[in-house]
């Protein structure tokens, strides 16, 4: 075989995959609905009515913030889903209400150095108004929050893989009401983890009263892969036999 062949031969020989060096890769999932709903209207005595032609209850809702981003080949969504699920958006009535969704999830693999990152938040309200000029009304209602988290990483070394989901249910009234926030960590231990959370009240609103229910739903999420220095090893060591071998065969 003539020595330029062989030359030839040898440097493609050395630039084949090596055995071991597969790409390491970190996951992050979060998901997260909540959905408020009105489940009741009652007198100031506590007593269940139909509801009072003159109690409005109007609803909104809205992204507030989404961010996807990636770096060296990695991969990143924020799906979210906002809605007033109604008849009506401006006059809600029993069993209607918000639903708000918020998710991430993501990937990241080395080799090359890679990140991948995701955001979504929204936001939803209820604007409750009594226009009697003499009733007083309470509005009952019901917020279910079921959720789920997933991360895992093959290098601890070399990886890191998070996800989070939050929701904040507040009044002008009372304030904070219900607030949740649920971390996975893939450094602290990879798995995952999903519950529900339910929570109930009721507002009051005195003649020519008003108040609101503000709902917030977050799911966020980033992984982070760099290669170990093993495999960096493994990916220098055939690129540099390879340039010399090619010098070789060039100076002879």
């Amino acid at each position: 075989m003539p020595y330029a062949i062989r030359c030839a031969a040898l440097v493609a020989l050395l630039l084949l995959p090596v055995p071991g060096s597969a790409r390491a890769t970190a996951l992050y999932a979060a998901d997260l609905a909540a959905e408020l709903t009105i489940t009741g209207f009652f007198d100031a005595g506590g007593l269940a009515i139909a509801k009072p032609t003159d109690l409005v209850v109007d609803g909104s809702a809205a992204l507030f913030d989404r961010l996807v981003e990636t770096s060296g080949g990695a991969t990143a969504d924020a799906p979210y889903t906002v809605e007033v699920l109604a008849a009506d958006p401006l006059d809600l009535q029993l069993g209607e209400g918000l639903r708000l969704a918020a998710g991430a999830s993501g990937s990241a693999s080395a080799p090359p150095v890679s990140a991948g990152e995701s955001v979504a938040r929204t936001n939803g309200l209820l604007f409750v108004d009594n226009r009697s000029a003499s009733a007083t009304y309470r509005l009952g209602f019901e917020l279910a929050v079921p959720w789920a988290l997933d991360v895992s990483i093959d290098a601890p070394a070399a990886e890191t893989a998070r996800a989070d989901v939050g929701v904040l249910l507040e009044s002008l009234s009372g304030g904070v009401l219900f607030e949740l926030l649920e971390t996975a960590d893939a450094l602290a231990g990879p798995g995952s983890r999903s519950d529900a959370a339910l929570f109930t009240g009721q507002l009051v609103l005195g003649p020519r009263g008003f108040d609101e229910l503000g709902l917030v739903a977050d799911g966020t999420g980033a992984a982070t892969a760099v290669p170990e220095p093993s495999t960096l090893l493994l990916l220098t060591l055939p690129s540099l036999a390879a340039l010399a071998a090619r010098r070789a065969c060039t100076a002879r």
